[in-house]
């Protein structure tokens, strides 16, 4: 999760390359694939998913379904230490 301009699209594009079936940059899933991902049916088509709008209201859900799961979350702030 993340806003734009933080690095987002470029971490869906790594994800992707390390072998991850990434889903990005989109505001929402079907209904079926977001009712098997929130039911953790094992039966959805991707392993990661990048800027899916929908998602952001449904974290706590996806944190205990998904107990070994890692949420990144992107900022566009950078602060130079001096």
């Amino acid at each position: 999760f993340g806003v734009s301009g933080s690095g987002i699209s470029s971490l869906g594009m790594a994800l992707s390359m390390l072998g991850y079936k990434c889903c990005s940059d989109i505001d929402r899933l079907p209904n079926a694939d977001l009712k098997n991902l929130l039911d953790n049916s094992g039966v959805g088509k991707f392993n990661a998913y990048v800027n899916v709008v929908c998602l952001s209201k449904y974290i706590g859900l996806l944190k205990k379904e998904y107990p070994q799961a890692k949420f990144i979350v992107t900022t566009s702030e950078f602060k130079k230490n001096r």
